[in-house]
């Protein structure tokens, strides 16, 4: 059981790192990058993205 929650905390810690240096290199802040990671990920799956304007209440 440790190896197993040592290994996803390892992967987080992955996950972490490469999102702030996306966030670094795109001069963007963390949460547009987390959201920019993650639609890349779901439309290279096949799934239809689609967001939410906040400012236009969309």
């Amino acid at each position: 059981m440790k190896s197993k929650l040592k290994t996803l905390i390892e992967i987080d810690r992955n996950i972490w790192a490469q999102t702030k240096a996306f966030s670094t290199a795109k001069g963007c802040n963390l949460n547009i990058a987390i959201e920019s990671l993650l639609n890349d990920a779901l439309s290279t799956h096949g799934y239809i993205v689609h967001l939410e304007n906040k400012e236009n209440g969309d």
